[in-house]
């Protein structure tokens, strides 16, 4: 507790020697930038709008978390957070595309690009789901060896929550496509902002009927409730700037191969049964990897087979 000032300081100290150093690049590139209170005004509106959405997210991360506490204790709080914590490493991985496309995306939207701007949406759900299902379908597959692994045996019940979470990963990487991608891009940020409120009000409720049963898994089942929500609102709002039958073609496609590399890593498990965890996990691994990309490579996948000759263009990544 005496050091807890020492944290603070160390933590703002570093956002702020972060945000210092990415201005004065910033404007050292662009020179001084002239602004009304007119030209701020406009802005302002959208702006609060959308901090409505971290407010509201709150609801479905801390509050439930808090709930979780007074229900079930301590204990399954652990749980949960451990769980969370694999959960938001991956999540890494999930939202660096939003990052790098987002800008070109507004771009093309702003000249009225449409058919470009399409393609990337296409583009964007080939991406997501190719790398998100089978993460999802992975982290299952590894979660009762990765858990006692990693965490020690002490954290053995936080496998469950960690299988929870997963599904969270491709439902998180198709929102960043449907909210970030279409619904900001295209000037419907109340529809965003409504479908996260939507989700996150059921998510709420669900936990505080179900925490007393499942305690830690029934708040990640709530938590996975909320994403699975938000989702589905989001594709209903977003429908007029994507094809709902290509979404489901490509969803069903690397399903498919995700239960194959599943269904490997498990028999892969079951021939290994004896052995240590690290070699189990790794040979788990390695084979999911191979199986997935034979999977993809049979298939004749066009973003695997961009990749791998890196010349190709977006107009090959086909439907």
């Amino acid at each position: 507790a005496s050091d807890l000032w020492l944290y603070v300081l160390i933590n703002s100290a570093a956002l702020l020697i972060g945000q210092l150093v990415t201005w004065s690049a910033l404007l050292a590139d662009l020179g001084w930038i002239h602004f009304s209170f007119r030209m701020i005004k406009k802005h302002v509106g959208p702006m609060l709008l959308l901090s409505v959405i971290p407010c509201v997210s709150l609801l479905y991360t801390a509050v439930n978390k808090v709930i979780l506490g007074n229900a079930a204790g301590a204990t399954e709080v652990g749980y949960y957070n451990q769980a969370f914590k694999i959960y938001t490493i991956c999540m890494g991985f999930v939202s660096a595309l939003s990052t790098v496309i987002v800008p070109r995306m507004a771009m093309h939207f702003k000249k009225g690009n449409q058919e470009k701007f399409r393609q990337f949406v296409n583009f964007s759900i080939r991406y997501v789901s190719i790398s998100t299902i089978p993460l999802t379908f992975g982290l299952i597959g590894i979660a009762s060896t990765f858990v006692p692994l990693f965490l020690g045996e002490a954290f053995l019940p936080a496998t469950t929550n960690v299988m929870l979470f997963a599904p969270c990963l491709f439902l998180a990487g198709v929102a960043d496509v449907l909210g970030l991608q279409i619904l900001l891009i295209t000037n419907q940020s109340r529809k965003y902002t409504v479908s996260i409120i939507i989700g996150s009000v059921i998510s709420f409720a669900v936990n505080i009927l179900i925490v007393q049963a499942w305690e830690s898994a029934g708040t990640v089942a709530s938590f996975l409730v909320a994403n699975f929500v938000i989702v589905v609102v989001q594709l209903y709002f977003a429908r007029k700037h994507y094809e709902f039958r290509y979404f489901l073609k490509i969803v069903a496609k690397y399903t498919v191969c995700s239960v194959l590399m599943l269904a490997a890593m498990f028999g892969v498990k079951t021939l290994l049964a004896g052995q240590n965890d690290i070699t189990i996990l790794m040979y788990q691994i390695v084979t999911g990897v191979y199986t997935y990309l034979l999977c993809l490579f049979i298939s004749k996948d066009p973003l695997l087979f961009k990749i791998l000759y890196r010349k190709v263009g977006w107009k090959h990544v086909k439907k």
